[in-house]
């Protein structure tokens, strides 16, 4: 399954017994380069544990690009920020 309503992200949410970051974060990759988003990541959740402590699992090129979308809209405030362009 998948979050809706995030234009910029492709969040692909797991639920599963084995978990296999490689894959969840390729097929996360992979949906948000269907939907034309900047971003895509897998949700997963925590065996045993409430939703709220899963996780969010990316690439670390995905992460630094993160990271310096929001360095930039901390740089400049009134610009666009972390939407799509």
């Amino acid at each position: 399954g998948d979050i809706g309503g995030l234009p910029d992200w492709a969040l692909e949410c797991r639920d599963r017994a084995r978990i296999d970051l490689a894959g969840d974060v390729r097929d996360a990759e992979l949906r948000a380069v269907k939907k034309g988003c900047r971003y895509g990541a897998a949700v997963i959740k925590k065996r045993g544990s409430p939703t709220a402590d899963g996780y969010v699992v990316m690439s670390l090129v995905l992460f630094t690009e993160v990271l310096d979308a929001l360095e930039d809209a901390r740089k400049n405030p009134g610009s666009q920020g972390m939407t799509s362009t």
